[in-house]
C-alpha cells in the first residue's frame, strides 16, 4: 500500500454517512471493509471520488 493509506484512514476521514448514500450500504458493510482491510471492487470508482473530495489518501490496493 501506498503511503500507509488503509481503509482505516480513509473511513477515519471520510463520513460514514457519505459512504452509505454513495453506495446504499449499511454500517455493516464499511464495519467488515475496516474489518478484512479492503474495499468491495464494486466501489472503487466511488471511493476514488469520494477521497479526492474530502482530500484523503486513495490506493488501488484497497479493493478486493
Amino acid at each position: 500500500m501506498k503511503n500507509n493509506i488503509t481503509v482505516h484512514s480513509i473511513t477515519d476521514k471520510v463520513p460514514a454517512s457519505e459512504i452509505r448514500t454513495a453506495f446504499n450500504v449499511l454500517d455493516r458493510s464499511i464495519r467488515l471493509a475496516r474489518e478484512r482491510g479492503v474495499f468491495p471492487t464494486s466501489w472503487h470508482k466511488g471511493m476514488r471520488q469520494i477521497c479526492a473530495k474530502h482530500r484523503t489518501g486513495f490506493s488501488d490496493d484497497l479493493f478486493n
